[in-house]
């Protein structure tokens, strides 16, 4: 099956921890035979005028849907599987990212994390910061159409970040079990700054209750340069944590 994978980001004041990420998918893509493709700011363009005016120019909204558009503009191509992979993922444990799960579209399962009096506690979610679409597959218009429902017919004021990505994906999941991707963690900013930090305990209570290896981790990069969990997201943390998985807490993980 010919397979591209295909990311985007700006090129210009690009961190160099996303450098990193993004040549982890490059060479991840390469080892696995795909193809590569790579798009700028122009990524956007992808989403229609309307859509961009309505959600504010919202970074993660328009590329909720970009990341569709394209995905159905590469397997209407050459390509019969289009896999998109966030520029602020790292492959830091290259066979145990397995995107297979049988079918012919797939999202990541999300694991996300809270302390609360002292403890940590999490729950589960569905995320579109890696996807995978076949050419035959029947998911891909119809998310495409949903995503510009849910902006159309928004009621007034900002649109939540999260309700064309993360939200509609797990009320859908809810109602219908929509194929998983599991080697994927979500590395929220209380894990990333014990990790940073050298402490890698917290990461190894994750991995048991995450219950899979994990050989990719999104670093949530949109909380870069915010407070979060009580955690300054300066990008020390951003690569002090890629620095912990590519050592022996990420060899611990993925198995």
């Amino acid at each position: 099956m010919k397979t591209v994978v295909y990311q985007s980001f700006r090129t210009a004041d690009v961190p160099p921890w996303i450098d990193a990420c993004l040549r982890s998918a490059r060479e991840w893509a390469a080892a696995r035979g795909f193809e590569y493709r790579f798009f700028d700011d122009g990524f956007f363009d992808f989403c229609p005028p309307w859509y961009r005016q309505r959600v504010e120019q919202n970074i993660l909204l328009m590329s909720d849907l970009a990341r569709l558009v394209a995905a159905r503009n590469l397997l209407s191509d050459e390509f019969e599987r289009a896999i998109w992979v966030d520029a602020d993922l790292l492959v830091f444990a290259p066979a145990a990212f397995d995107i297979e799960t049988g079918e012919n579209f797939a999202f990541n399962t999300e694991l996300w994390v809270n302390r609360e009096q002292g403890k940590f506690i999490g729950w589960r979610r569905v995320n579109n910061a890696v996807c995978a679409f076949d050419r035959r597959n029947a998911f891909l218009d119809f998310y495409i159409d949903a995503c510009q429902r849910i902006v159309r017919h928004a009621g007034e004021g900002p649109i939540d970040r999260l309700s064309v990505g993360t939200d509609f994906l797990t009320a859908l999941h809810k109602l219908t079990l929509l194929p998983l991707i599991r080697s994927v963690g979500t590395f929220n900013p209380i894990l990333m700054e014990h990790l940073a930090r050298g402490d890698a305990e917290p990461m190894r209570a994750y991995r048991k209750f995450f219950g899979h290896p994990i050989g990719a981790a999104n670093l949530c990069g949109s909380f870069r340069g915010q407070v979060c969990q009580g955690v300054k997201m300066e990008d020390s943390i951003y690569q002090g944590t890629i620095d912990g998985l590519l050592g022996p807490a990420g060899a611990e993980i993925s198995r």
